[in-house]
């Protein structure tokens, strides 16, 4: 090994950087050849120029060089970009000039032994990495500046551990701090204690208070939509009388979200033929209509169970009555009354007729005697009213929006 590449192979930097070379395409006769003129990006002391690019590396001598000419009528100069492949650096061909006939291909790298396909072979040209320098010292430190404005406030951060539970306190409003357990027991049952009086005992909550003290009305245990039995004219805070009006679905937002989610919805024009026991769609926007079951008895829904088969929830049903009759005597057979030619029990009168047995028949000439009689009936309707209905007391139906 000449004593120039030994310098090639040791001179590296005394920085943090590799040195690139600068390479140049120079001639050498017909060939053209590659050399490095001069080296970049380093630190330190900068390694030799003048070298050639032969097949395993710098070369000293111009004859040793890889001629990178094409081939063609004359030769192509390759036009050559350094690369980055991670920490290596390489050449890339990008393009051919000077040449005649067919370009050659461009995209090739340079390898140890010439063009190669994948960048993988291609050869580093960069510098060896020299010993780090001393770490110079340390400078004066400058006087600080201002204080600069305030940033703005960061983003809340988690909510931290719960601390440790305290100790527990007197009872709420006491003025007493002692509670004996005999005034305890003296206390009425099913009752709410808060504040003691002066001798200790403690006072049943008022029903506000108690509210306050839990936390909740009873009136929030009941669901959105709950509907209940109301004897009284006006509904309580909460509650609306069910009797078909039309709703604002932005004024009754939960109801109008357990309406739409749950229940059957039809129509307006379904609702007011025969579905009035459901809600409708209202004006398909903004608002949707309540059920009216003022004036109608509520039958559980059959939910296919096949009782009431055939029915949707919420849906109208007409009164019906099951096929019956009342039997009614108009009189018994006879000495020829109702068609008879004469007393016999198996003569049909001309009405409707049964056999009674053991009858006590009287004879129009006073005798009388146990025997089977036929009595003749008629079939009588019976009926009041337009509705068939049970005894019942008229309540107002009142849901919860």
């Amino acid at each position: 090994m000449s004593e120039i590449q030994v310098r090639i192979m040791k001179a590296g930097l005394s920085g943090k950087n590799a040195w690139t070379p600068v390479i140049a395409v120079v001639p050498d006769e017909f060939r053209l050849v590659m050399q490095v003129s001069d080296w970049m990006g380093g630190e330190g002391e900068k390694p030799v120029s003048g070298l050639y690019i032969g097949q395993n590396g710098y070369v000293e001598t111009i004859a040793d060089a890889v001629d990178v000419r094409g081939i063609g009528q004359k030769g192509w100069t390759p036009v050559i970009s350094v690369l980055r492949d991670g920490d290596r650096r390489v050449m890339q061909v990008t393009s051919w000039i000077g040449g005649e006939g067919e370009l050659p291909e461009v995209g090739k790298y340079v390898g140890v032994s010439g063009f190669v396909d994948e960048i993988s072979l291609a050869t580093d040209i960069r510098g060896m990495t020299g010993e780090r320098g001393l770490q110079g010292e340390q400078g004066i430190q400058g006087i600080p500046g201002p204080i600069g404005p305030e940033g703005p406030v960061g983003p809340e951060g988690p909510e931290g551990a719960q601390g440790p539970k305290g100790e527990t306190g007197p009872a709420w409003g006491s003025t007493v701090n002692i509670i004996q357990n005999e005034n305890l027991a003296q206390m009425p049952a099913n009752t709410i204690k808060g504040r003691l009086d002066t001798d200790g005992n403690p006072q049943n909550l008022t029903s506000d208070q108690a509210r306050e003290l839990l936390g909740f009305n009873l009136h929030d245990l009941m669901p959105t939509g709950a509907v209940i039995d109301w004897p009284f004219l006006i509904a309580p805070d909460g509650w609306l009388i069910m009797e078909g009006q039309l709703l604002s679905r932005l004024n009754y937002k939960k109801l109008w979200y357990t309406v739409n989610t749950s229940a059957r919805l039809v129509t307006e024009a379904q609702w007011a033929e025969s579905d009035w026991g459901t809600f409708s769609f209202g004006d398909g926007e903004t608002t949707f209509r309540l059920p009216d079951p003022r004036g109608e008895f509520i039958r559980v829904f059959d939910g296919e169970r096949g009782v009431d088969a055939e029915r949707e929830l919420g849906s109208f049903q007409e009164q019906l009555l099951q096929p019956h009759k009342h039997r009614t005597a108009i009189g018994w057979d006879g000495n020829g009354f109702y068609g008879h030619q004469d007393n016999s029990a198996q003569k049909a009168p001309v009405f409707g007729s049964d056999v009674v047995a053991n009858a006590s028949r009287l004879y129009v000439t006073g005798s009388s005697s146990i025997e089977p009689a036929r009595r003749a009936f008629t079939d009588i309707n019976m009926g009041m009213s337009g509705e068939n209905r049970p005894r019942n007391i008229g309540w107002n139906k009142i849901l919860k929006y």
